[in-house]
């Protein structure tokens, strides 16, 4: 229920100032989700048109909707009020609900460029799906028997059930990329001789492997190594497991091991960590539902040796206490103190300390250089290796990071490439730098309940592999979507943004008010069309256009007396066709402003 005078401010020449840059929500964001243009569109029940917003920049909507760590959430500035809009699940409810009208994007025809990509995680994909878009013949090659990287792999069930993700990974092969499964690159056929036949070539391949940790023990019975043991569980030969789990590790991928056990029915699950509580690089949220469902935390501890037993299987782990991580030069570097050893039993061990690149099928090509972690180097900018042609992209040059940080990079990648093809410099008008928009000067807020996804109880998630959090409803999503503040600029109107012009209503949606004549297009006689007297709404914000001289760039846009975008061809299909302020709102805000 929204209590809507709550935070109300008067409208103040903040609204009237032209802004640059991005809303809060977009400049978190890794790959530059239009947050607030989708967001605006569920607040107004348009879950289709907000699915077409968000593949504008992020592919995998269902699965992005579920894992990913929400950044946009971090900086939204409705979180100075009270909390933040839950974007991410409106991601979600977006790809749940919009789906079934969802059009199949448009495909531009452009003939002679051929461009193959190595991997199919989220960046191999995202660059496929682009470079496609924009008519090239796309080839996808895949070493696995399906496609999705670590997305498929490696992603438990819980937090990622496998319908999203096949679903995703159809909408971006229906384009028209061409799919090859089980092709091992350096073993199957070589980078030279995919050269030979093709334009331009993305390496995508990841970081799939474990590290491998060399301590004593490490070839007991019973020992696992993360990566792996997730890629097991989600196979059709699951690991079998003992009923003391102990891993090793303090990372998300750690997590996820710890609480697949625990659904694979470990009695007794402990992780122990290098890091203190406070330094585990695990999303703080995953490190919570994990000690609900009764997961035990060791911190500042590390693995000294594998103890096993006659018959070689593994009993426990003598750990070491840790004094510090981090060196006087910011370096990871462990020192440990002389005494204090722990033994922690255990007769299953699982060790996750980090995730490693293979480069075996570069196979000592000239110009691509790897460093010490064997990533491969390329400029910053355009993801271009030293040899031309050839781009690399994703955790094969950064390291693990996340799936959003992939698909940006996907798409840098696939507009690098796209303006090799056609002979474009590559670095013009492109920048690592982002503006960030404040909120507007004056702009109300309004006091609305927030909705957020729910889970089941701790005892009952661990039972199976079921997914774990519940989406929103439509009514939810709607009512979750108002509590947006509208930050952001819309892309209708350019550097004029008319919406600080007029109190922060976009001029372009019509009034969802009904009458005889069905919705309203705008009154003609300056009144309101339900006859209870009032003043129109429309007609007040065109005065406020037309007294600021902001008309000119809009008067084929928006017939003075004639508001209903229905007619109005420049902006059917935009994000701008609706908003999320409603009635009760607008007419707050123009009596605010009207004085």
């Amino acid at each position: 229920m929204a209590n809507y005078k709550k935070h109300i401010a008067p409208v103040s020449v903040g609204l009237f100032k032209k802004r640059e840059g991005d809303p809060p929500c977009r400049s978190a964001c890794p790959a530059a989700v239009n947050a607030s243009a989708y967001v605006g569109l569920i607040a107004q029940g348009e879950f289709s048109q907000a699915l077409d917003v968000i593949r504008q920049r992020m592919p995998f909507p269902g699965v992005c909707g579920r894992v990913c760590h929400h950044p946009c959430e971090t900086e939204c500035n409705r979180a100075d009020y009270d909390k933040p809009v839950s974007i991410a699940a409106l991601k979600r409810a977006a790809a749940d609900y919009g789906r079934a009208e969802n059009q199949a994007p448009v495909i531009q025809e452009k003939a002679g460029h051929s461009v193959v990509i190595i991997g199919s995680g989220p960046a191999g994909l995202t660059a496929a799906y682009d470079l496609r878009r924009k008519g090239y013949k796309v080839i996808v090659f895949e070493k696995e028997s399906k496609p999705g990287g670590m997305i498929r792999a490696a992603i438990p069930f819980y937090r990622l059930p496998e319908e999203i993700v096949e679903q995703d990974i159809s909408d971006i092969l229906s384009v028209g990329i061409e799919l090859r499964l089980g092709v091992d690159i350096g073993q199957d056929i070589t980078i030279r001789e995919l050269e030979m036949y093709h334009d331009a070539i993305l390496i995508a391949t990841g970081t799939q492997k474990s590290v491998m940790l060399k301590i004593d023990g490490i070839e007991n019975d019973g020992v696992f190594w993360g990566v792996d043991f997730l890629r097991r569980v989600k196979s059709e030969y699951p690991p079998e497991i003992g009923s003391n789990v102990l891993v090793i590790g303090g990372g998300n991928v750690a997590v996820d091991a710890a609480r697949t056990a625990l659904r694979l029915g470990a009695k007794s699950v402990a992780l122990a960590c290098l890091e203190s509580r406070g330094q585990m690089p695990a999303h703080s949220w995953e490190i919570e539902h994990a000690l609900e469902e009764g997961l035990q935390i060791y911190n500042s501890l590390g693995p000294k040796r594998v103890i096993g037993d006659s018959r070689h299987k593994a009993v426990g782990v003598e750990m070491k206490q840790v004094k510090s991580i981090i060196d006087g030069n910011g370096r990871f570097n462990p020192q440990y103190a002389d005494d204090g050893e722990v033994f922690l039993e255990a007769d299953t061990i699982i060790i996750s300390i980090g995730q490693a690149a293979e480069t075996y099928f570069l196979d000592s090509l000239d110009g691509i250089e790897v460093d010490n972690h064997k990533l491969i180097k390329v400029d910053s900018l355009t993801l271009e290796t030293g040899r031309s042609g050839i781009f690399a992209c994703g955790d094969i040059v950064s390291g693990p990071k996340s799936i959003v940080d992939a698909v940006n990079a996907g798409h840098e990648a696939a507009e690098s490439i796209h303006r090799f093809l056609n002979g474009i410099d590559m670095r013009k008008d492109r920048t690592l730098e982002q503006l960030q928009l404040p909120v507007p000067e004056g702009m109300p807020v309004y006091d609305y309940d927030r909705h957020v996804p729910q889970k089941p109880e701790a005892e009952e998630r661990i039972e199976d592999f079921r997914e774990e959090q519940y989406g929103l409803t439509k009514e939810q999503a709607v009512a979750e979507a108002k509590r947006c503040l509208n930050c952001g600029n819309c892309y209708l109107c350019g550097d004029e943004c008319s919406i600080h012009i007029t109190g922060g209503i976009c001029p372009v949606i019509r009034c969802r008010k009904s009458s005889v004549n069905g919705p309203c297009g705008g009154a003609m006689d300056g009144l309101c069309e339900t006859g209870d007297g009032e003043s129109c709404g429309w007609q007040l914000i065109y005065d406020l256009l037309k007294e600021n001289n902001k008309l000119d760039n809009m008067e084929e846009i928006i017939p003075p007396k004639c508001w209903s975008y229905l007619e109005n061809e420049y902006i059917k299909g935009t994000a701008a066709e609706t908003g999320a302020v409603g009635d009760r709102e607008m007419l707050e805000i123009i009596s605010a402003h009207k004085g």
